[in-house]
């Protein structure tokens, strides 16, 4: 009980801080962002909804990792693979939750948005090449490597029509693409953590009770 309350107060009493240190109002970290500024509920709906498969993303890989570390004898899938899918899909929902390459980076540490790019695509060929023998032969890459290249295409949208007006087309192309891309990596990991799961189901049935 006291690591999960625990958790609430430190987000609380974290909002108080910023407060006295910042100038931000506990009100403007607590509200819901569509109700205080008055917006319609469907305002945002869209990149919400990636918001939340990132989140799931995150949550099925690190419970994965811990059904992983349960597990006795030959395992085709590490648990560091989970673990560090986990760390970079969290990455990548923080940035689309805050807007941390568009905004809160360049703002307060002076990072410039391509820089934050770079450290993401760095990242993730990192984990490809890496895990590769293991992507390769144990999961469906190729709905992985249509998800990169979704994500990617997004990226490159966005830097090509950055200097053009506001317009529902730019929109489309540029949300659109980084939405397949996020359904894709969220499929992706969905079907590899239930082969997982099938096999620790399985052995967990076959083991002698006592």
């Amino acid at each position: 009980m006291l690591a999960s309350y625990g958790m609430g107060l430190a987000v609380l009493l974290g909002a108080v801080m910023l407060e006295f240190s910042l100038g931000i109002p506990v009100g403007e970290l607590t509200r819901d962002t569509v109700n205080s500024q008055g917006l319609p509920p469907y305002m945002g709906a869209i990149s919400n909804l990636g918001v939340l498969l990132w989140c799931a993303t995150v949550t099925l890989c690190l419970f994965t990792a811990y059904l992983l570390r349960q597990t006795r004898g030959h395992r085709p899938f590490p648990s560091s693979f989970f673990l560090t899918a986990a760390a970079l899909t969290a990455a990548l929902m923080f940035d689309d939750l805050f807007i941390l390459h568009e905004w809160l980076l360049p703002r307060y540490l002076g990072i410039p948005e391509l820089a934050t790019y770079c450290a993401y695509a760095t990242g993730g060929m990192a984990f490809l090449l890496y895990f590769r023998n293991t992507i390769v032969a144990h999961t469906h890459f190729l709905l992985l490597l249509t998800s990169v290249v979704f994500l990617c295409s997004s990226i490159v949208a966005d830097t090509l029509t950055n200097s053009m007006p506001d317009s529902s087309g730019k929109f489309f192309i540029e949300d659109g693409l980084k939405l397949l891309g996020i359904c894709g990596w969220f499929s992706y990991f969905a079907h590899t953590s239930m082969q997982v799961t099938g096999r620790f189901l399985r052995v967990s049935a076959a083991e002698p009770r006592s």
